[in-house]
């Protein structure tokens, strides 16, 4: 059994090093310690990095016969494969023309797709739902919690929170 090092091991699977190791704490490969000239290095069977390599080849061969079933069935945006100038193979200015048209008609459908949920049914509101729900304008609402008018509570990630229902309603009844 030969042995290869961890950037060997990178070079026959086309992934990094930190990827090998990865692939070494995961179970997928095993470490083996060989002396080194101080202290002792890591190396790979190269026939398990190679049984690797042709499983993952295999799993990859096995998406893209998939893709490529599902491709004929959905017609989905492919890239245009003509020699340009540079030789690149690919016409970017026609690719990202379509790439423009799918993702507009995707954004199209999916603001014209119905709710999940109601905004009648909902409890908790964002400041645009908000909006939407007592006729006045997110700046105003945005304001408001600034001031401390309108108290919100706040989501992970920041932002502006979400509103309860009825603070929102006690709040548009002091506003009349």
């Amino acid at each position: 059994m030969n042995k290869i090092t961890v950037a060997q091991a990178a070079e026959i699977l086309g992934r990094g090093e930190r990827t090998v190791k990865h692939y070494a704490t995961n179970g997928l490969l095993t470490r083996h310690k060989a002396p080194g000239k101080t202290n002792p290095v890591t190396v790979y069977d190269e026939e398990e990095v190679e049984a690797l390599k042709k499983q993952m080849d295999d799993e990859l061969d096995a998406v893209a016969e998939s893709q490529e079933a599902a491709k004929q069935k959905s017609k989905p945006f492919q890239l245009a494969r003509r020699p340009t100038i540079e030789g690149s193979g690919l016409n970017r200015a026609d690719d990202m023309a379509r790439f423009i048209t799918l993702l507009s008609e995707n954004v199209a459908q999916r603001i014209s797709a119905p709710r999940s949920t109601p905004l009648s049914d909902k409890l908790m509101l964002s400041l645009p739902e908000a909006a939407e729900v007592s006729g006045i304008s997110v700046e105003k609402l945005r304001a408001a919690v600034k001031a401390g008018e309108l108290k919100t509570i706040k989501g992970i990630g920041g932002g502006h929170g979400k509103v309860k229902r009825n603070v929102l309603d006690n709040y548009v009844d002091k506003l009349k």
